[in-house]
């Protein structure tokens, strides 16, 4: 019998949010695209256009939640901007800035969903890279482009330092 391809059993969620067809809004879906091609190990990747319903139903054993998503542009960060928040440490500033954006309004539902029945992991990591036009159309912005590959990156290489975080603690 041929062993798994990876010795962990799912306890990393990454989320791809967004909506196809509506430009600079598909970058997180095009993250969890790309990163679901070879998912870390222990990660299951979703891509989801219905972040409210899809985030709390995946969340069971997990232990750590990224999500990946398009925002409004904010000061200080233009189009093609990657920053990420973690959720616990920023929630306020979330709902706050989410209760102004219908774009976001889903994911910022889903995770206060998920806090109120206790389902939501101690780890929650928000990707947010900032959209220039989420008007109707396939292609996203020159800026969004460049930022998807950095994006995945950096997740990438964050879930990396996570597990082996993990895997000291529990040495």
């Amino acid at each position: 019998m041929a062993s798994p391809a990876h010795p962990y059993e799912p306890d990393i969620a990454l989320v791809g949010c967004g909506r196809w067809l509506r430009r600079d809004d598909q970058a997180g879906l095009m993250v969890a695209g790309m990163i679901g091609r070879l998912p870390p190990a222990g990660c299951r990747v979703i891509v989801t256009e219905a972040p409210g319903t899809d985030i709390p139903a995946v969340l069971g054993d997990i232990r750590l939640l990224v999500i990946a998503d398009a925002a409004r542009s904010a000061v200080g960060h233009p189009p093609g901007s990657v920053a990420r928040m973690d959720y616990w440490e920023h929630k306020e500033h979330l709902r706050t800035r989410c209760r102004t954006d219908t774009h976001t309004l889903s994911v910022d539902l889903a995770l206060e969903l998920a806090e109120e029945i206790g389902d939501l992991p101690r780890d929650v990591w928000i990707y947010a890279i900032t959209a220039e036009d989420c008007g109707y159309g396939e292609e996203v912005s020159p800026a969004v482009a460049r930022a998807i590959p950095e994006a995945v990156a950096v997740i990438e290489k964050d879930i990396a330092a996570w597990r082996s975080a993990q895997e000291t603690c529990h040495a």
